[in-house]
């Protein structure tokens, strides 16, 4: 009779390690950054780029309703800062890839920066704004949870 219990314990952990590797699988498994070499490249020019506005002492908001997002940036002293250009790229944190680039429209009225936000799932989305003012090239991530 105890045979069949030692039996019994090895197949129940094969089926149980069989299992966690198909539903680890089922969402396409580990995804590899894209070009991350070149990134990592470039490391040090893009942390200046992303550190700009925190050595600034300048505000990032983001507010999502109804589809729509608005972005602003403040100043040390809590005034919003207009900016020539800018972009807004998603992605989700747990996966490597861009969902979707989008352009900022300048609202007059409020000094804001709008878009429509395709980010249509609940969870975990990076909100990545790349903005030019004058000449200097500004990057900041805001992460939202939706």
């Amino acid at each position: 009779m105890w045979p069949l219990a030692v039996v019994g314990l090895l197949l129940s952990s094969v089926v149980t390690m069989t299992a966690f590797v198909m539903v680890s699988k089922s969402d396409g498994g580990p995804k590899v950054v894209d070009s991350y070499y070149q990134k990592a490249v470039q490391w040090d020019s893009l942390n200046a780029v992303q550190g700009a506005i925190k050595a600034r002492n300048w505000t990032p908001q983001l507010s999502i309703k109804d589809s729509v997002g608005t972005f602003i940036l403040l100043d040390s002293e809590q005034a919003r800062i207009p900016f020539l250009t800018g972009t807004v790229s998603l992605s989700r944190p747990h996966t490597s890839e861009l969902i979707s680039g989008l352009p900022l429209s300048f609202v007059p009225s409020d000094s804001s920066y709008t878009f429509v936000q395709e980010a249509t799932d609940a969870g975990l989305w990076d909100f990545t704004f790349s903005i030019r003012t004058g000449d200097t090239d500004l990057e900041v991530t805001i992460r939202k949870d939706l």
